[in-house]
């Protein structure tokens, strides 16, 4: 069982004072996770799990703590009890090393702890061809091995090296452990399948990943996709090697409808829609999803904003430095909880230390930590969250942010989520 599917969303909690109530405690687990956990007379009855990450965004790596597992027992839901150990879990992690906190959650029940969308879900939809779509001349695909593992790390951290929300995967364990698949070992668990897609020359140009026995494929994408066969992960490093793995796509299709026993017309590919895959998707026939949600599933909380904007610099100058604005000075950007200010030069963007107050900002933007979240992931365009402010900015204000905080595409691969 995953961390995810041990949660049972504790959404209408509201706390009526009975028994005796222990203090959430924060227990480290074996994997590297800590576990929160209240008791109550005694007896362990809500819980979440607390998942430490690296994230990439753009040039950047920040610190994130990802939350899974929330739940309270049957027994004991409807009194308050996740939410007492969300609350508590908030103020741990803002105590910790972390810059932000992500997690999946249910409609309309996050947002009370800061909690903001971060982003949509990204699908291409392929549809199989009535006939075979061959490989390229020499090129072959073959299930995954052991001995492939340093190709496709290699593969992956090419194909993330400048993206915004994707996992910096451990060397050892975690995602890669679960290559290559392995037998299912409980009577329900999902067949899985990997396979490498090799030039002429035999280098590794891809890989394809179905990734079915990742939580959110079973729990969310199975059903929702029952017609289409879905894959968890599709790398590639051009738009040939691309090609050649909507061929496999297509043979997997084709397999999997004889196991069904009726056709299977399309592929759902998990994926933001840039690089090669969607590159190459945009010459067949297929359709491009983006999936939003207004308080629900990709969620993102600013822990500590000085933190992470040190841990953005390297992106911010990368931004900066494409921009080309002339303005030099002092940038400060306000929460209700922090404030930080940005020094820009001709030569660089600091972070001004905290003591700093030998001058007045020359900008200054006051915003939520909500949008602050939103803005840092690049989902939402800037102009549209500045418009939604109660007061609107000075042009040179929005200027900033159009260049500091510009529109991406956020996304977290199948196989990372928690």
């Amino acid at each position: 069982m995953t961390l995810k599917e041990s949660g049972c969303g504790d959404a209408g909690d509201a706390m009526n004072g009975e028994g005796t109530r222990d203090e959430v405690k924060f227990i480290p687990e074996e994997n590297g996770s800590t576990r929160a956990e209240l008791s109550v007379d005694g007896e362990a009855i809500s819980r979440l799990w607390i998942v430490p990450f690296h994230l990439r965004i753009g040039d950047a790596v920040v610190r994130m703590d990802g939350i899974a597992g929330v739940g309270t027992d049957e027994a004991h839901r409807n009194r308050g009890y996740s939410r007492l150990v969300l609350e508590a879990t908030v103020a741990w992690m803002k105590q910790g090393d972390a810059a932000i906190s992500m997690l999946y959650g249910i409609p309309d029940y996050y947002p009370k702890f800061g909690y903001a969308t971060a982003g949509p879900d990204y699908f291409t939809r392929c549809f199989v061809s009535e006939d075979a779509t061959p490989l390229p001349h020499g090129w072959t695909a073959e299930p995954c091995v052991e001995a492939d593992l340093p190709d496709l790390k290699r593969l992956y951290e090419e194909s993330v090296r400048h993206a915004v929300g994707a996992a910096v995967r451990p060397e050892s364990g975690g995602v890669w452990a679960s290559l290559p698949p392995s037998e299912p070992s409980e009577e329900d668990e999902p067949t899985d399948q990997c396979e490498v897609v090799r030039d002429a020359s035999r280098r590794a140009r891809a890989y394809l990943w179905q990734g079915s026995r990742f939580w959110y494929i079973r729990t969310n994408l199975k059903s929702r996709y029952a017609d289409a066969l879905v894959i968890g992960e599709a790398v590639a490093d051009s738009l040939e090697a691309a090609e050649a793995l909507y061929a496999v796509c297509e043979r997997w299709a084709r397999e999997e409808a004889v196991q069904r026993g009726e056709a299977v017309k399309s592929v759902v590919v998990c994926g933001a829609p840039e690089g090669p895959m969607a590159g190459a998707a945009r010459f067949r026939w297929a359709t491009l999803e983006q999936r939003f949600a207004p308080a629900a599933e990709s969620m993102a909380l600013v822990l500590n904003l000085r933190r992470l904007m040190e841990s953005l610099l390297p992106e911010l100058n990368a931004r900066w430095r494409t921009a080309g604005l002339a303005f030099t000075g002092d940038f400060r950007l306000e929460t209700m909880e922090e404030a930080v200010t940005l020094r820009i030069t001709p030569e660089a963007i600091t972070l001004a230390s905290e003591g700093d107050a030998t001058r007045s900002a020359a900008a200054t933007l006051t915003l939520s930590q909500e949008t602050m979240a939103r803005l840092i992931f690049g989902a939402f365009r800037p102009e549209d969250l500045l418009a939604l402010l109660p007061a609107p900015p000075s042009a040179v204000v929005t200027d900033l942010v159009c260049a500091l905080f510009p529109e991406r595409h956020p996304y977290m691969n199948i196989p990372d989520r928690f």
